[in-house]
């Protein structure tokens, strides 16, 4: 098994007294369908979804006990920083590969009606549950 160093998120957001509770990690599945879905395709459905893969090897979440951390993008990054506090709700939403397969998007629900989601997280009912011990 090979050590993962640190992220963009452990290494420049996270504070002294914060401890990692989880760090959900994207699933193959949704690479693999856009890379497939690419090949016979157009050029221009091509660019389409190279998005989608940069997106997926850029993409970081971490769960901590005090707030929830994404960043993706190569180009230009985005990070999100919520407090746990801030969460009035959390859905999984699966299709029916994502049922078989064990991925799915996670969404956020912010006290504003924003939302934030991530997509293709690996055992995403795993992240829910987690989250909901959290806040019970």
């Amino acid at each position: 098994m090979a050590i993962k160093r640190p992220g963009f998120i452990e290494q420049n957001m996270l504070t002294s007294d914060e401890q990692i509770l989880y760090k959900p990690e994207l699933h193959p599945a949704a690479l693999i369908v856009a890379i497939l879905l690419c090949y016979p395709c157009l050029i221009g459905l091509l660019l389409g979804k190279v998005r989608e893969i940069i997106d997926y090897f850029t993409a970081e979440t971490l769960i901590t006990n005090k707030r929830v951390l994404a960043k993706w993008g190569l180009l230009t990054t985005i990070t999100v920083d919520v407090p746990l506090g801030d969460i009035v709700d959390i859905s999984v939403v699966q299709g029916a590969l994502g049922r078989s397969l064990d991925y799915g998007t996670v969404v956020f629900t912010f006290v504003n009606n924003e939302y934030h989601t991530i997509q293709s997280v690996k055992s995403p009912y795993k992240v829910k549950r987690m989250l909901d011990e959290l806040f019970n």
